[in-house]
């Protein structure tokens, strides 16, 4: 039993010995009184503890308040190793309650790490996902806006590719109305020259007849006409016809340069 009473290592009946030294002493007498009560081996000592009785009472008496009092010091010692003992429990029950609490504590701190764990871990997850998908529609809509810009260039193309064969099939168009039109006119134009020049070379020979016959005429009538006569009616008659070939001449042309002149209008009024 250890400090009940600020002694360590020291027993019950030592600690009762420092308490009351004489009521220990008391004690070990009435304890051989009680083992032997006649204490005597022969006739002659119990005659002689018989004349002693009375002082044997007092000493009984006093024993007994001796034992009254040992039996109190040991009930408050037993008291005192009780409430020890109580106290060692309730210590014992606090450790264990704060042991408890604690391993709860940290039961509690670790489940709430595992929450906070598991919480980051899902809200890394959403993040990253929100990340990931944040990128890929960036990269969707990059690629969108680069596959409507390569499609906006080709169809550019396209446009301006078929344009421009359109611009030159109708410039071959309108080069080739243009010629036809031009050998159109220029045929009309010789058709017209070759024309009138039949006419005037038939004119001219039907025009030369007359004349030869004219004259053969004249020269058969008028034998004596004087030569100067002749002569001077020859080349009158002769600038007369020179007169209206010229006239002929002009007028022809005038016909041709007129018509030349309106299908030039009119291929110009249609390639516009």
């Amino acid at each position: 039993m250890e400090n009940v009473f600020g002694h360590e290592g020291l027993s019950t009946t030592q600690i009762l010995h420092h308490c009351c030294p004489s009521t220990m002493a008391n004690e070990e007498g009435s304890l051989r009184l009680w083992t032997n009560p006649l204490g005597c081996n022969s006739h002659s000592e119990a005659l002689a503890s018989t004349g002693s009785g009375k002082k044997r009472s007092g000493a009984l008496s006093s024993e007994r308040t001796q034992y009254l009092e040992m039996h109190s010091a040991v009930i408050i010692i037993q008291a005192a190793y009780r409430g020890q003992q109580g106290r060692r429990e309730v210590a014992r029950w606090h450790q264990a309650a704060t042991v408890i609490q604690s391993a709860f504590k940290m039961y509690k701190e670790k489940v709430k790490l595992q929450a906070m764990r598991l919480s980051a871990i899902i809200i890394q997850r959403y993040y990253r996902s929100c990340v990931l998908q944040r990128q890929e529609r960036e990269n969707f809509l990059r690629v969108r806006h680069s596959a409507v810009v390569l499609q906006a260039a080709f169809r550019g193309h396209c446009a301006r590719s078929s344009i421009t064969k359109m611009h030159r099939a109708a410039t071959v168009i309108q080069a080739n109305y243009k010629r036809y039109k031009l050998h159109s006119a220029f045929r009309r134009q010789l058709w017209a020259a070759c024309v009138l020049q039949q006419r005037f070379r038939a004119q001219r020979r039907r025009n030369i007849e007359e004349l030869s016959q004219r004259a053969k005429l004249s020269i058969y009538r008028s034998v004596y006409i004087p030569t100067l006569t002749y002569g001077h009616e020859l080349w009158v008659a002769t600038e007369r016809m020179r007169l209206r070939i010229q006239t002929a001449e002009i007028s022809v042309l005038r016909r041709v340069a007129g018509l030349s002149l309106r299908d030039r209008v009119r291929s110009s009024d249609i390639g516009e």
